[in-house]
């Protein structure tokens, strides 16, 4: 199994360990802006989606996001996410290193530790 980078390697370790193999999904495509007459559809690979009661409520889950460090690319799709797939913006979780990464004024990267904390809260 390959991890472009050892923070995605590391949460996909912990998010396993505390919810199991088979409700933590890799790479998952995720519809940032619909087609267009002029413009294909603009799709994103979301590093992790989490199922934490288990993959059986497919309804149930929440996307994470690695990040160690902010491009310009990644805001823009954010914001068409917002506006175009607001179910699957309103269930991202951006989990960074160990400090906090402000992204823009809606979110901060979170640790591991607390992303796994928020989603149990919730489940």
């Amino acid at each position: 199994m390959f991890f472009p980078s050892k923070l995605e390697f590391f949460i996909w370790r912990d998010l396993v360990r505390e919810f199991k193999l088979a409700n933590v999904k890799r790479q998952v495509e995720i519809l940032v802006k619909p087609a267009t007459n002029r413009y294909s559809a603009l799709t994103w690979r979301c590093d992790f989606r989490i199922y934490p009661r288990s993959y059986a409520e497919p309804y149930f889950y929440f996307n994470l996001e690695a990040k160690g460090f902010l491009t310009e690319e990644f805001r823009l799709k954010l914001q068409f996410l917002e506006f175009h797939n607001p179910n699957d913006y309103g269930r991202l979780i951006i989990v960074g290193g160990d400090r906090p990464l402000k992204i823009d004024n809606q979110f901060t990267t979170v640790t591991i530790t607390d992303a796994i904390k928020y989603i149990n809260s919730h489940s």
